[in-house]
């Protein structure tokens, strides 16, 4: 990559981790409940939408990264 394709890239990050914060604050801002993942951890809607928001953000970024987040699963 070019240093105008990484600072693209960087821009676009930038975009996409600020979406998953704003759907954050938003589940934050209403009641949520507190689940729990089939190894006790904790899960709320929040965590679900920012890991939606940043999954297919950076995928459409760049198709070939591959995104890993806390609530991503093994495939």
């Amino acid at each position: 990559h070019s240093a105008e394709d990484l600072e693209e890239l960087a821009a676009g990050a930038i975009t996409v981790a600020r979406r998953a914060a704003a759907e954050i604050m938003a589940v934050y801002a209403g009641g949520f409940a507190v689940e729990r993942k089939d190894d006790e951890s904790p899960v709320t809607a929040a965590d679900l939408a920012a890991h939606r928001v940043l999954e297919s953000g950076l995928a459409h970024l760049d198709p070939a990264t591959l995104v890993i987040t806390e609530e991503s699963t093994a495939e």
